[in-house]
């Protein structure tokens, strides 16, 4: 019953490796694995920046964990709504 069962994971193990160099061997050169599992979306705005940005320093002097930044603008999707 072992050595069926060590059969049994070593040949899954060479098909995941014959498997995975074949997808791998594929793909273009100028994307990575991990790209082909994932699917994109891409979202297009117009921002109309109408007033000062304004930066909170509320952690220690200058720049540190807790600081906001605090944006004053206005984004559109491409047909105009707010």
């Amino acid at each position: 019953m072992r050595t069926k069962l060590w059969t049994f994971v070593l040949a899954v193990a060479i098909l995941g490796f014959v498997m995975g160099g074949i997808s791998l061997s594929l793909r273009p050169a100028s994307t990575s694995a991990v790209a082909l599992l994932v699917w994109t979306t891409h979202l297009h705005f117009l921002v109309k920046f109408i007033g000062q940005d304004t930066f909170l320093d509320l952690g220690a002097p200058g720049p540190s964990q807790g600081d906001e930044f605090i944006f004053h603008d206005l984004v559109f999707t491409p047909d105009g709504r707010t």
